[in-house]
Protein backbone atom coordinates (compact mmCIF):
# COMPACT_ATOMS: atom_id res chain seq x y z
CA UNK A 1 0.00 0.00 0.00
CA UNK A 2 1.42 3.49 -1.17
CA UNK A 3 -0.04 5.71 1.34
CA UNK A 4 -3.35 5.21 4.14
CA UNK A 5 -6.31 6.77 2.45
CA UNK A 6 -9.42 6.90 4.45
CA UNK A 7 -10.78 3.52 2.92
CA UNK A 8 -8.17 1.63 4.26
CA UNK A 9 -7.81 3.00 7.82
CA UNK A 10 -11.40 3.28 8.27
CA UNK A 11 -11.87 -0.45 7.40
CA UNK A 12 -9.03 -1.69 9.43
CA UNK A 13 -10.91 -0.02 11.97
CA UNK A 14 -13.78 -1.88 11.82
CA UNK A 15 -12.56 -5.15 10.29
CA UNK A 16 -13.17 -7.51 12.85
CA UNK A 17 -16.61 -5.57 13.06
CA UNK A 18 -17.31 -6.21 9.28
CA UNK A 19 -16.25 -9.96 9.85
CA UNK A 20 -18.63 -11.08 12.58
CA UNK A 21 -21.47 -9.39 10.50
CA UNK A 22 -20.71 -11.01 7.40
CA UNK A 23 -20.00 -14.36 9.01
CA UNK A 24 -23.48 -14.48 10.56
CA UNK A 25 -24.92 -13.80 6.76
CA UNK A 26 -22.96 -16.35 4.60
CA UNK A 27 -22.43 -18.92 7.32
CA UNK A 28 -19.20 -20.29 9.45
CA UNK A 29 -18.00 -22.08 5.80
CA UNK A 30 -14.57 -22.72 5.81
CA UNK A 31 -12.43 -23.89 2.57
CA UNK A 32 -14.20 -25.57 -0.54
CA UNK A 33 -17.56 -24.78 1.02
CA UNK A 34 -17.13 -20.86 1.45
CA UNK A 35 -18.47 -18.60 -1.46
CA UNK A 36 -17.50 -15.90 -3.04
CA UNK A 37 -17.48 -12.77 -0.96
CA UNK A 38 -20.48 -10.26 -2.99
CA UNK A 39 -20.19 -6.96 -1.53
CA UNK A 40 -23.74 -6.56 -2.82
CA UNK A 41 -25.02 -9.04 -0.72
CA UNK A 42 -26.55 -8.40 2.39
CA UNK A 43 -29.36 -9.83 5.05
CA UNK A 44 -33.05 -9.07 5.10
CA UNK A 45 -33.25 -5.95 6.93
CA UNK A 46 -34.10 -5.89 11.19
CA UNK A 47 -37.44 -5.33 10.40
CA UNK A 48 -38.39 -8.54 8.93
CA UNK A 49 -37.84 -10.66 11.85
CA UNK A 50 -40.60 -12.57 11.22
CA UNK A 51 -39.53 -13.74 7.95
CA UNK A 52 -38.98 -17.18 7.55
CA UNK A 53 -36.04 -16.41 4.88
CA UNK A 54 -34.70 -14.21 7.61
CA UNK A 55 -31.19 -14.23 7.61
CA UNK A 56 -30.53 -15.35 4.14
CA UNK A 57 -27.91 -13.82 1.57
CA UNK A 58 -29.91 -11.27 -0.97
CA UNK A 59 -28.12 -10.97 -4.14
CA UNK A 60 -28.65 -7.04 -6.00
CA UNK A 61 -27.91 -5.88 -9.28
CA UNK A 62 -24.65 -4.68 -9.75
CA UNK A 63 -24.37 -1.01 -10.61
CA UNK A 64 -21.19 0.68 -12.32
CA UNK A 65 -22.73 4.27 -10.66
CA UNK A 66 -25.73 5.24 -8.55
CA UNK A 67 -28.81 6.51 -10.80
CA UNK A 68 -29.32 9.92 -10.68
CA UNK A 69 -32.80 9.17 -8.06
CA UNK A 70 -30.64 6.70 -6.05
CA UNK A 71 -30.04 7.32 -2.55
CA UNK A 72 -26.39 7.76 -2.02
CA UNK A 73 -26.81 5.45 1.10
CA UNK A 74 -27.45 2.24 -1.51
CA UNK A 75 -24.30 0.88 -1.54
CA UNK A 76 -24.11 1.02 2.06
CA UNK A 77 -27.29 -1.03 2.21
CA UNK A 78 -26.44 -3.03 -0.13
CA UNK A 79 -23.39 -3.84 2.06
CA UNK A 80 -24.33 -3.76 5.44
CA UNK A 81 -28.19 -4.56 6.53
CA UNK A 82 -30.04 -1.19 7.42
CA UNK A 83 -30.32 -0.44 11.15
CA UNK A 84 -27.53 -2.54 12.30
CA UNK A 85 -24.48 -0.40 13.62
CA UNK A 86 -21.82 -0.39 10.67
CA UNK A 87 -24.78 0.58 8.67
CA UNK A 88 -24.94 3.25 11.41
CA UNK A 89 -21.49 3.98 10.73
CA UNK A 90 -21.21 4.40 7.32
CA UNK A 91 -24.47 6.47 7.16
CA UNK A 92 -23.00 8.78 9.60
CA UNK A 93 -19.63 9.02 7.37
CA UNK A 94 -21.52 10.03 4.38
CA UNK A 95 -23.16 12.42 6.01
CA UNK A 96 -20.51 14.34 7.44
CA UNK A 97 -17.98 13.63 4.28
CA UNK A 98 -19.68 14.17 1.04
CA UNK A 99 -16.32 12.85 -0.87
CA UNK A 100 -16.73 9.50 0.91
CA UNK A 101 -17.51 7.16 -1.89
CA UNK A 102 -19.43 3.86 -0.95
CA UNK A 103 -18.39 1.86 -3.42
CA UNK A 104 -14.72 2.46 -3.37
CA UNK A 105 -15.44 1.46 0.58
CA UNK A 106 -16.94 -2.20 -0.54
CA UNK A 107 -14.22 -2.84 -2.81
CA UNK A 108 -11.85 -2.27 -0.36
CA UNK A 109 -13.71 -4.44 1.97
CA UNK A 110 -14.26 -7.11 0.16
CA UNK A 111 -9.95 -7.64 -0.59
CA UNK A 112 -9.63 -6.74 3.35
CA UNK A 113 -12.78 -9.48 4.31
CA UNK A 114 -10.86 -12.20 1.93
CA UNK A 115 -7.66 -11.70 4.08
CA UNK A 116 -9.87 -12.01 7.52
CA UNK A 117 -11.87 -14.99 6.15
CA UNK A 118 -8.64 -16.94 5.70
CA UNK A 119 -6.94 -16.17 8.65
CA UNK A 120 -10.17 -16.80 10.74
CA UNK A 121 -10.87 -19.87 8.82
CA UNK A 122 -6.93 -21.41 9.94
CA UNK A 123 -7.32 -20.55 12.97
CA UNK A 124 -3.92 -17.87 13.04
CA UNK A 125 -5.31 -14.58 14.75
CA UNK A 126 -1.55 -13.84 14.97
CA UNK A 127 -1.69 -13.78 11.09
CA UNK A 128 -4.26 -11.48 10.83
CA UNK A 129 -3.04 -9.14 13.41
CA UNK A 130 0.15 -8.92 11.42
CA UNK A 131 -1.39 -8.93 7.92
CA UNK A 132 -4.01 -5.37 9.54
CA UNK A 133 -0.60 -4.36 11.71
CA UNK A 134 1.44 -4.38 8.40
CA UNK A 135 -1.14 -2.44 6.04
CA UNK A 136 -1.25 0.45 8.71
CA UNK A 137 2.22 0.80 9.25
CA UNK A 138 3.11 0.87 5.75
CA UNK A 139 0.58 3.47 5.34
CA UNK A 140 1.89 5.33 7.89
CA UNK A 141 5.52 4.83 6.55
CA UNK A 142 4.77 6.30 3.29
CA UNK A 143 2.75 9.20 4.61
CA UNK A 144 5.64 10.40 7.16
CA UNK A 145 8.11 10.08 4.44
CA UNK A 146 6.33 12.45 1.83
CA UNK A 147 6.64 14.86 5.13
CA UNK A 148 10.74 13.54 5.66
CA UNK A 149 9.30 12.63 9.55
CA UNK A 150 11.06 9.19 10.95
CA UNK A 151 11.53 7.81 13.94
CA UNK A 152 14.66 6.31 15.83
CA UNK A 153 12.34 3.43 17.50
CA UNK A 154 8.64 2.50 18.12
CA UNK A 155 7.67 1.20 21.17
CA UNK A 156 4.28 -1.11 20.77
CA UNK A 157 1.86 -1.25 23.75
CA UNK A 158 2.27 -4.68 23.33
CA UNK A 159 5.75 -4.73 24.37
CA UNK A 160 5.28 -2.53 27.32
CA UNK A 161 2.50 -3.43 29.09
CA UNK A 162 3.61 -6.33 30.94
CA UNK A 163 6.36 -4.09 32.43
CA UNK A 164 3.71 -1.48 33.35
CA UNK A 165 1.78 -4.35 35.07
CA UNK A 166 4.67 -5.14 36.82
CA UNK A 167 5.86 -1.49 37.76
CA UNK A 168 1.64 -1.43 39.40
CA UNK A 169 2.45 -4.65 41.31
CA UNK A 170 4.89 -3.08 43.17
CA UNK A 171 3.30 0.37 43.81
CA UNK A 172 0.33 -1.52 45.13
CA UNK A 173 2.42 -3.36 47.35
CA UNK A 174 3.74 0.23 48.46
CA UNK A 175 0.85 1.79 49.42
CA UNK A 176 0.94 3.98 46.02
CA UNK A 177 -2.30 2.18 44.69
CA UNK A 178 -4.57 0.42 46.09
CA UNK A 179 -7.68 -2.27 45.03
CA UNK A 180 -11.22 -2.05 44.84
CA UNK A 181 -13.59 -4.78 45.93
CA UNK A 182 -14.04 -5.87 42.36
CA UNK A 183 -10.01 -6.81 41.88
CA UNK A 184 -9.32 -3.51 39.92
CA UNK A 185 -6.51 -0.82 41.01
CA UNK A 186 -6.65 2.71 41.41
CA UNK A 187 -4.85 5.10 42.82
CA UNK A 188 -5.76 8.46 44.32
CA UNK A 189 -4.64 11.80 43.09
CA UNK A 190 -6.97 14.30 44.90
CA UNK A 191 -4.04 16.02 46.82
CA UNK A 192 -2.70 16.67 43.72
CA UNK A 193 -5.89 18.33 42.18
CA UNK A 194 -6.45 15.44 40.13
CA UNK A 195 -9.11 12.36 40.97
CA UNK A 196 -9.17 8.97 41.35
CA UNK A 197 -7.52 7.21 38.60
CA UNK A 198 -7.90 3.02 37.40
CA UNK A 199 -4.52 1.65 36.41
CA UNK A 200 -5.43 -1.78 36.20
CA UNK A 201 -9.08 -3.57 35.35
CA UNK A 202 -10.78 -5.34 37.53
CA UNK A 203 -10.03 -8.71 35.41
CA UNK A 204 -6.33 -7.75 35.68
CA UNK A 205 -6.18 -6.29 32.17
CA UNK A 206 -4.15 -3.37 31.15
CA UNK A 207 -5.29 0.14 30.27
CA UNK A 208 -3.89 2.89 28.63
CA UNK A 209 -2.11 4.28 31.39
CA UNK A 210 -0.62 0.89 32.58
CA UNK A 211 1.04 0.69 28.76
CA UNK A 212 2.41 4.45 29.26
CA UNK A 213 4.25 3.42 32.73
CA UNK A 214 5.64 0.61 31.21
CA UNK A 215 6.73 2.99 28.04
CA UNK A 216 8.25 5.51 30.01
CA UNK A 217 10.14 2.83 32.53
CA UNK A 218 11.50 1.32 29.16
CA UNK A 219 12.64 4.68 27.54
CA UNK A 220 14.68 5.37 30.31
CA UNK A 221 16.12 2.18 30.89
CA UNK A 222 17.24 2.39 27.44
CA UNK A 223 18.13 6.45 27.34
CA UNK A 224 18.41 7.57 30.38
CA UNK A 225 17.08 10.76 29.27
CA UNK A 226 17.12 13.93 31.75
CA UNK A 227 14.25 15.12 29.74
CA UNK A 228 11.26 13.29 27.58
CA UNK A 229 8.18 15.42 25.96
CA UNK A 230 5.42 13.85 24.62
CA UNK A 231 3.96 15.57 21.78
CA UNK A 232 0.16 15.06 22.44
CA UNK A 233 -3.16 17.28 21.19
CA UNK A 234 -4.68 19.10 23.57
CA UNK A 235 -7.46 16.53 24.26
CA UNK A 236 -5.04 14.28 26.33
CA UNK A 237 -4.14 16.85 28.73
CA UNK A 238 -5.41 15.39 31.48
CA UNK A 239 -4.30 11.83 30.81
CA UNK A 240 -0.84 13.34 31.01
CA UNK A 241 -1.45 14.79 34.48
CA UNK A 242 -2.15 11.89 35.54
CA UNK A 243 0.42 9.51 33.89
CA UNK A 244 2.80 12.22 35.50
CA UNK A 245 1.85 12.63 39.18
CA UNK A 246 1.53 8.64 39.10
CA UNK A 247 5.21 8.27 38.07
CA UNK A 248 6.61 10.64 40.68
CA UNK A 249 4.66 8.68 43.40
CA UNK A 250 6.25 5.59 41.97
CA UNK A 251 9.85 7.21 42.62
CA UNK A 252 10.53 6.99 39.13
CA UNK A 253 13.59 8.78 39.02
CA UNK A 254 12.95 10.18 35.11
CA UNK A 255 9.41 11.77 36.57
CA UNK A 256 10.40 15.63 37.26
CA UNK A 257 11.93 15.69 33.75
CA UNK A 258 8.50 14.68 31.82
CA UNK A 259 7.30 17.64 29.70
CA UNK A 260 3.60 17.18 27.71
CA UNK A 261 3.62 19.60 24.55
CA UNK A 262 -0.18 20.12 24.03
CA UNK A 263 -0.71 20.96 20.79
CA UNK A 264 -4.29 22.68 19.63
CA UNK A 265 -6.52 21.19 16.83
CA UNK A 266 -6.63 22.36 13.34
CA UNK A 267 -9.76 22.98 11.76
CA UNK A 268 -10.36 23.42 7.52
CA UNK A 269 -12.36 26.79 6.59
CA UNK A 270 -15.25 24.41 6.46
CA UNK A 271 -15.00 22.11 9.92
CA UNK A 272 -12.67 20.67 12.54
CA UNK A 273 -10.11 18.59 10.20
CA UNK A 274 -9.74 15.55 12.89
CA UNK A 275 -13.64 14.33 13.80
CA UNK A 276 -15.78 11.18 14.60
CA UNK A 277 -18.57 13.66 13.94
CA UNK A 278 -16.97 16.25 11.81
CA UNK A 279 -15.49 16.09 8.76
CA UNK A 280 -12.91 13.65 7.96
CA UNK A 281 -9.89 14.75 6.26
CA UNK A 282 -6.86 12.27 4.67
CA UNK A 283 -3.44 13.67 5.15
CA UNK A 284 -2.56 12.93 2.15
CA UNK A 285 -5.48 14.18 0.39
CA UNK A 286 -4.43 17.20 2.22
CA UNK A 287 -0.78 17.39 0.94
CA UNK A 288 -1.83 16.38 -2.48
CA UNK A 289 -4.28 19.35 -2.27
CA UNK A 290 -1.63 21.61 -0.98
CA UNK A 291 0.84 20.38 -3.58
CA UNK A 292 -1.58 20.88 -6.25
CA UNK A 293 -2.02 24.33 -5.09
CA UNK A 294 1.56 24.72 -5.64
CA UNK A 295 1.84 23.49 -9.00
CA UNK A 296 -0.82 25.63 -9.90
CA UNK A 297 1.13 28.49 -8.65
CA UNK A 298 4.34 27.40 -10.50
CA UNK A 299 2.38 27.42 -13.85
CA UNK A 300 1.00 30.64 -13.37
CA UNK A 301 4.31 32.39 -12.76
CA UNK A 302 5.94 30.27 -15.31
CA UNK A 303 9.56 30.61 -13.30
CA UNK A 304 10.35 26.68 -13.21
CA UNK A 305 9.54 25.95 -16.70
CA UNK A 306 12.60 25.65 -17.98
CA UNK A 307 13.51 22.96 -15.59
CA UNK A 308 13.12 19.51 -16.83
CA UNK A 309 9.66 17.96 -15.17
CA UNK A 310 11.39 15.59 -12.69
CA UNK A 311 13.20 19.11 -11.02
CA UNK A 312 9.98 20.98 -11.76
CA UNK A 313 8.26 18.39 -9.89
CA UNK A 314 10.55 18.69 -6.88
CA UNK A 315 10.68 22.42 -6.87
CA UNK A 316 6.83 21.76 -6.69
CA UNK A 317 6.84 19.21 -3.16
CA UNK A 318 8.99 21.62 -1.65
CA UNK A 319 7.09 24.02 -2.34
CA UNK A 320 3.99 22.45 -1.06
CA UNK A 321 4.96 20.77 1.89
CA UNK A 322 6.64 24.12 2.87
CA UNK A 323 3.03 25.54 2.72
CA UNK A 324 1.54 22.88 4.90
CA UNK A 325 4.24 22.91 7.58
CA UNK A 326 4.93 26.63 7.85
CA UNK A 327 0.88 27.31 7.83
CA UNK A 328 0.65 25.14 10.38
CA UNK A 329 4.02 25.43 12.82
CA UNK A 330 3.84 29.46 13.18
CA UNK A 331 0.90 29.18 15.49
CA UNK A 332 1.75 28.66 18.96
CA UNK A 333 1.05 24.88 19.25
CA UNK A 334 -1.49 25.38 22.16
CA UNK A 335 -3.51 27.58 19.65
CA UNK A 336 -6.66 26.11 17.55
CA UNK A 337 -5.83 27.50 14.39
CA UNK A 338 -7.84 26.81 10.48
CA UNK A 339 -5.83 25.33 7.70
CA UNK A 340 -6.65 27.07 4.28
CA UNK A 341 -4.27 25.45 1.69
CA UNK A 342 -4.98 28.76 -0.52
CA UNK A 343 -3.93 31.11 1.47
CA UNK A 344 -0.85 28.33 2.64
CA UNK A 345 0.91 28.66 -0.61
CA UNK A 346 0.09 32.81 -0.92
CA UNK A 347 3.70 34.36 -2.06
CA UNK A 348 2.49 37.91 -0.93
CA UNK A 349 1.33 36.20 2.88
CA UNK A 350 2.91 34.82 5.95
CA UNK A 351 3.76 31.76 4.50
CA UNK A 352 5.98 29.09 3.97
CA UNK A 353 6.32 29.58 0.27
CA UNK A 354 7.18 32.99 0.83
CA UNK A 355 10.05 32.61 2.79
CA UNK A 356 11.56 30.70 0.54
CA UNK A 357 11.09 32.78 -2.24
CA UNK A 358 13.47 35.41 -0.21
CA UNK A 359 15.68 32.16 0.23
CA UNK A 360 15.71 31.75 -3.59
CA UNK A 361 16.33 35.10 -4.84
CA UNK A 362 19.25 35.79 -2.27
CA UNK A 363 20.75 31.96 -3.66
CA UNK A 364 20.50 33.62 -7.52
CA UNK A 365 22.39 36.98 -6.33
CA UNK A 366 25.37 34.98 -4.57
CA UNK A 367 24.99 32.37 -7.72
CA UNK A 368 25.74 35.52 -9.78
CA UNK A 369 28.78 37.40 -7.61
CA UNK A 370 30.55 33.78 -7.95
CA UNK A 371 30.47 33.64 -11.93
CA UNK A 372 31.58 37.16 -12.28
CA UNK A 373 33.64 36.85 -8.97
CA UNK A 374 32.73 39.83 -7.61
CA UNK A 375 35.45 40.96 -4.60
CA UNK A 376 33.51 41.23 -1.05
CA UNK A 377 36.91 42.17 0.53
CA UNK A 378 35.67 45.78 0.91
CA UNK A 379 32.34 45.30 2.84
CA UNK A 380 34.53 45.19 6.19
CA UNK A 381 35.49 49.11 5.48
CA UNK A 382 31.44 49.76 4.68
CA UNK A 383 30.10 52.20 7.17
CA UNK A 384 27.68 54.17 5.48
CA UNK A 385 24.28 51.62 6.96
CA UNK A 386 20.67 52.95 5.33
CA UNK A 387 17.87 51.97 7.76
CA UNK A 388 16.52 49.02 5.90
CA UNK A 389 20.61 47.62 6.66
CA UNK A 390 20.15 48.44 10.26
CA UNK A 391 16.71 46.58 10.21
CA UNK A 392 18.26 43.31 8.71
CA UNK A 393 21.50 43.71 10.66
CA UNK A 394 19.39 43.80 13.93
CA UNK A 395 16.99 40.98 12.64
CA UNK A 396 20.21 38.62 12.47
CA UNK A 397 21.93 39.60 15.59
CA UNK A 398 18.41 37.92 17.04
CA UNK A 399 18.91 34.46 15.59
CA UNK A 400 20.69 32.58 18.53
CA UNK A 401 18.57 34.29 21.08
CA UNK A 402 15.65 33.41 19.18
CA UNK A 403 16.45 29.90 18.56
CA UNK A 404 16.98 29.75 22.63
CA UNK A 405 13.83 31.30 23.16
CA UNK A 406 11.70 28.59 21.26
CA UNK A 407 13.64 25.30 22.70
CA UNK A 408 13.07 26.89 26.17
CA UNK A 409 9.63 27.28 25.85
CA UNK A 410 8.85 24.28 23.43
CA UNK A 411 7.44 26.34 20.51
CA UNK A 412 8.81 26.21 17.30
CA UNK A 413 6.47 29.12 15.92
CA UNK A 414 9.13 31.60 17.46
CA UNK A 415 11.62 30.12 15.06
CA UNK A 416 8.83 30.18 11.88
CA UNK A 417 7.68 33.76 12.93
CA UNK A 418 11.52 34.39 12.76
CA UNK A 419 12.03 33.48 9.47
CA UNK A 420 9.06 35.65 8.34
CA UNK A 421 10.68 39.04 9.54
CA UNK A 422 14.00 37.96 8.36
CA UNK A 423 12.90 37.38 5.13
CA UNK A 424 10.28 40.58 5.20
CA UNK A 425 12.97 42.72 6.12
CA UNK A 426 15.56 41.54 3.02
CA UNK A 427 12.77 41.93 1.52
CA UNK A 428 12.30 45.42 2.31
CA UNK A 429 15.89 46.04 1.69
CA UNK A 430 15.72 44.62 -1.81
CA UNK A 431 13.08 46.95 -2.89
CA UNK A 432 14.50 50.38 -1.22
CA UNK A 433 18.46 49.20 -2.16
CA UNK A 434 20.21 48.49 -5.08
CA UNK A 435 22.41 45.29 -3.99
CA UNK A 436 24.20 43.98 -6.79
CA UNK A 437 24.09 47.14 -9.04
CA UNK A 438 25.04 49.77 -6.49
CA UNK A 439 27.31 52.02 -7.41
CA UNK A 440 29.40 52.04 -4.11
CA UNK A 441 31.76 48.63 -4.24
CA UNK A 442 32.17 49.19 -0.99
CA UNK A 443 27.88 49.24 -0.46
CA UNK A 444 27.95 46.30 -3.35
CA UNK A 445 30.26 43.70 -1.23
CA UNK A 446 28.43 44.57 2.43
CA UNK A 447 24.88 44.02 0.84
CA UNK A 448 26.13 40.55 -1.23
CA UNK A 449 27.79 39.37 1.70
CA UNK A 450 24.64 40.73 4.42
CA UNK A 451 22.48 39.22 1.95
CA UNK A 452 24.59 35.64 1.75
CA UNK A 453 24.17 35.90 5.50
CA UNK A 454 20.63 36.23 5.56
CA UNK A 455 20.12 33.32 3.10
CA UNK A 456 22.44 30.85 5.38
CA UNK A 457 19.72 31.66 8.71
CA UNK A 458 16.71 31.19 6.55
CA UNK A 459 18.13 27.83 5.26
CA UNK A 460 18.75 26.47 9.30
CA UNK A 461 16.04 28.47 10.41
CA UNK A 462 13.39 26.46 8.03
CA UNK A 463 15.57 23.43 8.11
CA UNK A 464 15.13 23.64 11.77
CA UNK A 465 11.61 22.95 11.10
CA UNK A 466 11.29 20.45 8.76
CA UNK A 467 11.44 22.59 5.55
CA UNK A 468 13.56 22.15 2.76
CA UNK A 469 14.33 24.76 0.42
CA UNK A 470 14.41 25.10 -3.47
CA UNK A 471 17.25 26.63 -5.30
CA UNK A 472 14.43 28.13 -7.80
CA UNK A 473 10.65 28.89 -7.52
Amino acid sequence: MGSFDFVTIFFLVAAVVIFLQLRSVLGRRTGSERPPFDPYSKRESAAETDSPDRGKVVTLPRRDGMDEDESPYAAVDAFAAPGTPLNEQLRAVIRSDPSFNPKEFVNGAQMAYEMIVVAFADGDRKTLKNLLSREVYEGFDATFARLGVDFHKLYFESQTYLLGKDLIDKGLNDGVFYRKPDGSVWIDLTEAGLDHKAVLRSDGTSLYITQDIGTAHKRYEEYGFDKLVYVVAVEQDYHFQVLFETLKRLGEPYAPGLYHLSYGMVELPEGKMKSREGTVVDADDLIAEVIAEARANAKERGEVADLPAEQQEDVIRKVGLAALKFHIIKVQPKKWMTFDPKESVDMQGQTGPYVQYAYVRITGLVQRAKREGIDLSPAGAYLDFQPAERELLQTLYQSPETIAQAAAEYDPSTVANYCYALAKSYNKLWHELQVFNAEDPKAKAFRLVLSRATGNVLKFGMELLGIEMPHKM
